[in-house]
Formats: structure tokens, sequence, C-alpha cells
């Protein structure tokens, strides 16, 4: 069996990156027969994943509409394809395995389209184009039971063509980290205990203004919240967030009470997430919700937003909140830090509901569904 697996968002730092590289670090041995072969568009990229356990062919980055026409020619002499980024797959042909991580710009346009007519006209097409090629596909890889019911109701998917195979965690955040560590990955980022922490983006969706109003209405005025990644946020709508949310901090009085890091890497986030008291999560959606995982895993009390897969993730190992409800928030903060039972008991049972989660589980079940999908193949020619 010929694999070709789209991995051109290796090394792009998105979320889809953390994705794609963890499911190939851990993929399984494969059958003496499969060859895997990852199309990739630099270099740099063959570094990111094991060389030995797959081959490699250099192809063009899709940035055009006619690029992501012509990526057809690539793919036509697998026997079956992988494309782990939702977004690429417009072209899609009878091999195509195809994971759709979350419905955000069917869902919400609004947060994503852009104010300019001309963009927001291409966005428009685009986006009819990728449902339309989504309906047609023949398999269909998901990250969460919230996403495969958004994916059969709002795309007209028969249930039969989703598989869900959920996200794992790096075994890397279970490490303790000693004191030692922590602070000198927080001296790193300018970051000063105790914190709450926050990661996941600025985009409207993910909802960081509930945190700035909670941290408003948070007893303890010592606590800063620290919030991670980059803060380059004029998304396509044309929303600059980052000033919006340093307009409200100064307007609420918090503004010397939190701290935007940038970006962490990958090696100093275990650390950065464990020197927290608490990690917060608001957002309005999500295809999965990887940062409470991790968080979980790291032995850190968890209060996020209880719509869209958060409930499904977290589990009962978290506290669960209206992602409207900032009061709630900023209460559920001060419950933690005054209530040492109530911490530990969130810290153990975060610790089983993360164990639960595994990138080799993840990696053998996508493997698992490439192998179906051809046999599926075969029985038709």
């Amino acid at each position: 069996m010929k694999v070709g697996i789209d991995a051109r968002v290796l090394g792009t730092q998105r979320a889809l990156d953390v994705y794609l590289r963890n499911i190939l670090v851990s993929y399984p041995k494969t059958r003496p027969e499969d060859q895997i072969t990852l199309l990739v568009s630099n270099e740099s990229q063959k570094t990111l994943v094991p060389k030995d356990r797959f081959q490699f062919r250099l192809v063009p980055a899709s940035h055009t509409f006619i690029e992501h026409f012509n990526f057809k020619k690539n793919i036509v002499d697998f026997d079956v394809f992988w494309h782990p980024d939702n977004r690429e797959f417009i072209n899609c042909i009878s091999n195509s395995v195809v994971t759709i991580h979350d419905l955000l710009p069917i869902k919400f346009p609004e947060i994503v389209l852009s104010k300019d007519p001309f963009l927001n006209f291409r966005q428009k097409v685009y986006f009819r184009m990728l449902k339309s090629a989504w309906k047609k596909a023949k398999t269909i890889i998901t990250v969460s039971q919230s996403s495969a019911s958004d994916i059969e109701e709002i795309i007209g998917v028969s249930k039969n063509k989703i598989n869900v195979v959920y996200n794992g965690v790096s075994r890397d955040f279970f490490k303790i980290r000693t004191d030692e560590e922590k602070k000198k990955a927080q001296a790193k980022y300018r970051i000063e205990s105790p914190y709450i922490f926050y990661i996941g983006g600025l985009n409207a969706h993910k909802n960081v203004a509930t945190l700035i109003r909670a941290m408003s209405l948070v007893k303890h005025k010592n606590i800063r919240l620290v919030i991670g990644g980059k803060t380059d946020s004029d998304n396509s709508s044309g929303q600059n967030i980052y000033q919006e949310i340093l307009s409200q901090a100064k307007k609420l009085g918090v503004s010397d009470r939190l701290v935007f890091s940038g970006f962490i890497q990958d090696e100093d986030l275990p650390a950065i997430y464990q020197g927290a008291k608490v990690f917060v999560y608001p957002s309005f959606y999500e295809g999965f919700g990887l940062p409470p995982l991790e968080a979980l895993a790291s032995g850190v009390p968890v209060i996020c937003s209880n719509s869209a897969s958060l409930p499904e993730v977290v589990g009962e190992a978290g506290i669960l909140i209206d992602p409207n409800d900032y009061e709630g928030f900023a209460k559920g903060v001060d419950r933690i830090l005054e209530d040492s039972k109530l911490a530990n008991s969130l810290i153990n049972k975060g610790l089983l509901r993360a164990s639960e989660f595994s990138w080799e589980k993840a990696a053998g079940d996508v493997y698992n569904i490439l192998i179906e999908s051809y046999a599926k193949n075969q029985a038709k020619n």
C-alpha cells in the first residue's frame, strides 16, 4: 500500500503542526508492504519527523486557488492519501482521507471573514468549495464526537463516513519539573509567580475578554494572568483583538496584572503549565481543545467553558462554566486558590483523565483507517 500524507503544515507553529508532528512521531510500525511518503514544501520539514520511517517528496505550498487545484497531480500515484489539514482538501479524489478538526469557518463565518470586500468574496467562494469537497469525501477523520455531530448535521455527511480519533497529549507534560526548572522558564518569558495561565490564541472565538473581566473580580489581587502565544492577532476579519484586550484591561484596572508571554517554545511549555496555580480556557468553540488537556497532564487545576468539545475532553476533571459567565470564572479561580483540598482533587482527577489520551493510540487509529480506506477502494475496483 502506497500512502501519501500532506505534511506541509510541519514547522508552522500552528495547532495543526502539533497535531501532525505528534501523529508522525508516534506512527506505528507499518506492514512490510506499506510505503509512507510525506509531501513537504521545504527541506527543513524533513528534520521534524523520524527520517528512517518515511520517504519524502518536495512539492510547492498552496497559496492560491490554482495551486490548490494543481496539487492533485502530486497525489494521483498513491493508493490512499491523507489530508491532515482540512483547509487543503479542495480538489478531492476518491482515495483521499481528510481530517476535519472543526467547522469554525462554516459555523462562525463572522469570526473568519475579512472586512475587505474582495478578500471576503474570495473567502466565501473558498469556504463553499471546502464544504462541497468535505461532503464528497469518502472517509473523514475528526477529533471529537462534538465535531462529528457538527459534520453530520451541518455538512450533511453520513455518520458512517466519519471516524472519531481523539488527539493525544505528549508524555512530556506528565514529567514533573523542579522548582529551578520552572523558575528558569518563567524568567525566560518575564513571568512572576503566582499566576493564572491561558494559552490558545487571541481570535474572537477564544473569548479572552471573559478572562479580563474575570480578573477584575478575582479577590486575590496579587495573582497575574499570563496569556501565552503570539499577540499579532490581526486576524482575517480585520479585528485587532490584542489592542481591544489592552483597552479593556486598562478600563477595568487590571493592566498591571496581565503578562503577554509571546510564543512559548515546546520545551518550556510544561514548566510554564506546572508553575501556574490555575489554567483557564473560556473558548466559545473548539473542535477538540488541546491546551486544557495539556494542563490536566501537567497537574494543574483546570477551569474551562462548557461549550462544544471541551466537556468531552475535560470530563469531570475540571470546573466547567458557561463561557459568558465571567463572574463564574472569577469565583472558580478564588475557590481553587482558597481550597487546597479542591485543588488537589482536581489535580488528581486531571492526571487520571489525561492518561486516557495518547498520541500512540491516535496514530494507530489513523493508520488503521488508512488501511480500511485502501481496502474499500480495492474492493470497488
